[in-house]
């Protein structure tokens, strides 16, 4: 090393000149990397001015975010997620056996780095070549139901497992008596509930058939 210096010097070489620009420039990455806007600010930023004011049921995506999006991409650069990046985060969750919320993760995923790049925070979206059959693939309409024997099992089951508490044993009971979507249940407000007459005003708009 010495000597090699020692070389650059005698050709002249500015060796101080090149060593402070050298310390400049990882002065600069070291402040780009600290201003850097993560995928974790990203979506949280999405969801507070996209989500929050303007979609009922946030905590599906609240969910998502800080169950699959954050834990795989979050703490990358904006600019740095690939798609390789995409693609491992989406086949971890159809691994586990969910492929429904693969599909829901890639377009949740998609919408956030849409609204960066119409804030003007990037110009590439790494999940634009992603299709549905690159994550948990085409979803088919269930046809299946439980039959009586299968629900006297479940609701034996509930009270016995352990961790399943006695509001989650009600939710689901409740869920089975209205046939409704656990959302339109769950996220209910109590105002659309009359305890004297005994009926549940839901309104149309929170039905996703309407």
């Amino acid at each position: 090393m010495l000597k090699e210096l020692s070389a650059r010097v005698a050709l002249r070489h500015d060796v101080a000149g090149e060593k402070q620009e050298r310390k400049a420039e990882a002065l600069k990455k070291m402040e780009e990397e600290k201003h850097a806007l993560r995928v974790s600010e990203l979506a949280a930023e999405y969801f507070e001015r996209q989500i929050l004011t303007r979609w009922k049921h946030t905590d599906i995506l609240r969910r998502r975010i800080d169950k699959d999006i954050n834990p795989n991409i979050g703490h990358l650069r904006i600019e740095d997620v690939r798609p390789y990046h995409i693609d491992d985060m989406l086949q971890k969750i159809v691994q586990r056996g969910a492929p429904t919320i693969a599909n829901d993760v890639l377009r949740w995923t998609r919408r956030i780095f849409d609204y960066g790049i119409k804030r003007h925070m990037l110009e590439t979206n790494p999940t634009g070549a992603f299709e549905v059959a690159d994550a948990g693939g085409q979803e088919q309409s269930r046809e299946r139901w439980l039959s009586r024997e299968e629900l006297v099992r479940f609701f034996l089951t509930m009270p016995k497992t352990k961790g399943f508490s006695r509001q989650n044993e009600l939710t689901m009971k409740l869920i089975l008596v209205f046939c409704c979507r656990k959302m339109e249940f769950c996220g209910a407000p109590w105002e659309e509930f009359d305890f004297k007459n005994a009926i549940w005003h839901l309104p149309a708009e929170r039905v996703k058939k309407r």
